[in-house]
């Protein structure tokens, strides 16, 4: 196990000095996935049940790959990805819901 450009020495070393100090790494990296930013939430449109629909999705982080992968053809159940923020019918979210969604995607934290 290595991160990008650390060696497994030292991330040995800092996962053994994180036990030592009794920190929840797997609460600390599941947490990051509670922040909103532009590369977390994703407008999808599609059609559902043959309607024109359109989803924004807060992809979790660790899914994002495949999630990305899904969606350039075929079906796909958003909600399996992440948490559903909003979704409706038409070709494009009202200006109301877009705009709340760009509030979103600027990085701020969801509760």
């Amino acid at each position: 196990m290595s991160a990008d450009g650390a060696s497994s020495e030292v991330v040995s070393c800092l996962l053994r000095e994180l036990k030592r100090r009794r920190v929840n790494v797997k609460k600390m990296l599941g947490a990051r996935d509670k922040y909103i930013g532009g590369e977390l939430c994703m407008l999808i449109r599609g059609k559902d049940k043959g309607r024109d629909s359109w989803h924004y999705v807060e992809v979790s982080r660790a899914l994002m790959e495949i999630f990305m992968r899904k969606t350039r053809g075929g079906t796909i159940d958003v909600a399996k990805y992440g948490t559903l923020l909003f979704s409706g019918w038409g070709p494009d979210p009202d200006d109301d819901t877009a705009q709340v969604a760009s509030v979103l995607t600027a990085g701020f934290l969801m509760q």
